[in-house]
């Protein structure tokens, strides 16, 4: 159950491929999901490599890397 949140971030950034959005954005476009949920699953991405953060402090922008699923097309 817990991996199927892990999936559906990454389906609602595959729509978006080119989008960067901060963890509250996020968070209003996945139902069923916390805020320390959601930045714990963004963590687990990112050192997947399947996702990228730029980090301004309080503001994380989140996109889909794109070079990590160049190949899988």
């Amino acid at each position: 159950m817990a991996e199927e949140k892990k999936s559906v971030i990454l389906k609602v950034l595959k729509e978006f491929p080119d989008e960067r959005f901060n963890v509250k954005q996020m968070q209003s476009m996945i139902d069923n999901i916390s805020y320390p949920t959601l930045l714990k699953w963004v963590m687990v991405l990112e050192a997947e490599g399947k996702i990228k953060i730029e980090d301004y402090g309080n503001v994380k922008l989140i996109q889909l890397n794109k070079e990590y699923f160049k190949n899988e097309d």
